[in-house]
């Protein structure tokens, strides 16, 4: 039995019906949101973002080329209603990108002495033209194909935290990277940590003000000023960065969270244990009965490293992880409702044959989308294992069971995962039909409570349905 979430908006500046509340199903007490219900997020995005494949060296043609591919037909998808060749906007992938390095460093406003910034003095950002001749064309290419065009800004390329700006130009540049945002069209905006800009609820105010609607991503954004104290129930990291949290501690109360998603993880970098640990960084706003990670406010484990590699414009990637590791890489981020953001060259047809199945499994997408009262939580850790699992409705429960044992480990072999059912979110008692996600088969009937997978090499992984038939009287 769900109870009912309140979110509340957070400007008064919205249109009419974005100021309304919205209601969500959540398992506990009432609640009220104070986010942005700017219906922007309400399932975990899908899309591509550049950093992880082409780092700095983004040009406004690569990023042409990306979009392009993006929503290009490349390959059939299983389960579409249409036959033919598929897109990965076809499959839900529709927000683009840009990250850092589209700015035209120290050209713009010092004080005391530091290196000058990349905004003028009216707060302007100020773009590398070379790279970007026209980042309105770019924006409008975007839309063109269907898709939602998100910026970058508080860079860390050149980061103006170094600049020694005036509190009264750090405002003055806050307010002007919204109004471009507005002029260019963008849809989205990653705000990263770098730069001066520090106050999340000011900036998702400033966005909601302009009336359109702008997705989100706090990427380390939001952290104390100088001289401010942390808010009552704020849980602060060693750097101050504020994430979001239930007001003055009452859990289940009042969730302050000023975005639409959150990254509760440092940076990703391209090796398994780097992955999961960005992963297990969810745990704690994953609480099994009050989760802060929720619509519109969805805790994030960066962007997937699936189609990752060392190459021409970020070499110190390292080498491709096996197929079989980017597709539990990928089910791990599916089973938690992380937003679903790849990074690798989409123009990579090689690339992009070894990873369709799985990206564009509907069905595992399917599990990510689904909200029924709680984003996803972690069941059980061994050193050899771990098993995580999604509510998909009263009776209906996802799992990703994972062995995670090394490849190259002495010894390592296929090994078999036992899940209990009444572990599972929701506890599945009586029969229980089975789903294979990846192989899309039917694996009958389980009467026992539990469930073995097949033998599981290491580093794959099963992700899969139950679904009580009978519940057990």
């Amino acid at each position: 039995f769900g109870l009912i979430a309140r979110t509340t908006a957070l400007d008064s500046g919205l249109p009419h019906t974005m100021q309304q509340c919205r209601t969500v199903c959540v398992f506990g007490v009432l609640a009220t949101a104070m986010a942005l219900d700017n219906g922007a997020a309400p399932t975990p995005p899908m899309g591509w973002r550049n950093w992880n494949f082409f780092g700095g060296a983004i040009t406004q043609g690569i990023m042409d080329a990306q979009m392009t591919a993006m929503a290009s037909p490349f390959a059939p998808i299983v389960g579409l209603n249409r036959t033919g060749n598929a897109s990965l906007l076809d499959a839900g992938y529709n927000h683009a990108g840009l990250d850092d390095a589209w700015q035209a460093c120290h050209t713009g406003v010092a004080n005391g002495g530091g290196l000058a910034s990349f905004h003028n003095a009216s707060g302007y950002p100020l773009v590398n033209t070379s790279r970007f001749p026209s980042m309105r064309a770019m924006v409008d290419h975007g839309h063109s194909l269907g898709l939602r065009v998100g910026w970058y800004d508080n860079n860390c390329i050149c980061g103006e935290g170094s600049s020694r700006l005036t509190p009264a130009q750090v405002d003055l540049d806050v307010h002007g990277n919204v109004q471009y945002i507005t002029d260019m069209g963008f849809d989205g905006l990653k705000a990263d940590g770098c730069g001066p800009g520090r106050n999340m609820t000011e900036l998702a105010g400033l966005l909601n003000r302009t009336g359109r609607t702008v997705y989100i991503e706090n990427c380390h954004y939001n952290k104390l000023g100088p001289g401010q104290s942390m808010p009552p129930g704020a849980q602060p990291d060693h750097i101050g960065r504020i994430f979001p949290y239930w007001e003055n501690n009452v859990t289940g109360g009042t969730l302050i969270c000023p975005e639409n998603s959150f990254r509760a993880s440092g940076d990703i970098r391209n090796f398994w244990s780097d992955w999961f640990g960005n992963l297990n960084s969810l745990v704690p706003y994953l609480d099994p009965v009050h989760p802060i990670s929720q619509p519109n406010c969805w805790a994030y484990a960066d962007m997937l490293m699936v189609g990752v590699f060392g190459n021409k414009y970020s070499p110190t990637q390292g080498p491709a992880a096996s197929v079989t590791e980017w597709r539990s890489h990928f089910g791990a981020w599916v089973i938690v409702s992380s937003p679903l953001i790849l990074s690798f060259d989409l123009a990579n047809a090689t690339t992009m044959r070894a990873v369709w199945p799985f990206i564009t499994n509907l069905e595992a997408i399917a599990v990510s989308q689904t909200w029924a009262g709680h984003p996803g939580r972690r069941v059980a850790t061994t050193p050899s294992s771990h098993i995580w699992t999604k509510k998909l409705g009263p009776r209906r429960s996802a799992a990703l069971a994972i062995n995670m044992e090394s490849p190259q480990a002495k010894g390592a072999v296929p090994t078999q995962i036992t899940i209990t059912l009444a572990d599972l979110s929701p506890p599945l008692t009586g029969a229980v039909s089975v789903r294979d996600v990846w192989g899309h088969a039917d694996l009958g009937t389980v009467t026992n409570g539990t469930f073995v997978t097949s033998a599981l090499a290491p580093h794959d992984s099963a992700l899969l349905i139950f679904e009580e038939v009978a519940p057990h009287v």
